[in-house]
């Protein structure tokens, strides 16, 4: 996990937040605002972070400090305002809500990263449109909807990927198109 044992990041010490964290952090930026933003609206309603956030005074501390230190933007993602927030709500959570979001995070990220497959072999752009639709519905539906869509994905995308691949070739009648 970490490297500097003597001062952990508070994420480093669950493996399955570690690995979660990492995981968010391996994304671009705008897909990690998109991805953060659907997770602190989790982190809201299952875990009722805002209402944390409001009363941080009774959180300890240890973590009224962190959240003063995180204002002087100093970690690499203070910069991104919405995993910023995320952030300091995944700190402000008890052990067992932030391994709860840990699963949802990666979760939602294997979702994603399954779009990004899908993208990679069918030859086509990823959208932030369809990380976001991706993301709200697994915020809003859950995994098993978010499933189903990322099958209509692919049907669209090998579609796509049908109809570039087709070629036209000549006759003696005049013009036929078949695909290879």
């Amino acid at each position: 996990m970490a490297d500097n044992n003597d001062n952990p990041r508070f994420y480093e010490k669950d493996p399955i937040v570690f690995q979660a964290v990492e995981a968010l952090f391996c994304f671009p930026h705008d897909f990690q605002s998109i991805i953060s933003e659907g997770l602190a609206e989790i982190a809201e309603r299952e875990c009722k972070a805002s209402e944390l956030q409001k009363e941080f005074k009774s959180v300890g501390y240890e973590k009224v400090m962190a959240l003063h230190k995180s204002k002087r933007k100093g970690r690499p993602y203070d910069h991104n305002p919405q995993t910023h927030k995320m952030m300091n709500y995944l700190m402000l959570l008890s052990d067992d809500h932030r391994r709860l979001m840990a699963r949802e995070t990666l979760q939602l990220l294997a979702h994603i990263q399954e779009y990004l497959s899908m993208c990679k072999e069918y030859q086509s752009d990823t959208s932030e449109r369809t990380i976001r639709t991706l993301t709200g519905t697994y915020v809003a539906y859950g995994s098993k909807a978010t499933q189903d869509l990322l099958q209509n994905v692919k049907k669209q995308l090998l579609q796509t990927w049908a109809s570039r691949n087709q070629k036209i070739t000549g006759r003696d009648e005049g013009m036929a198109v078949s695909g290879e």
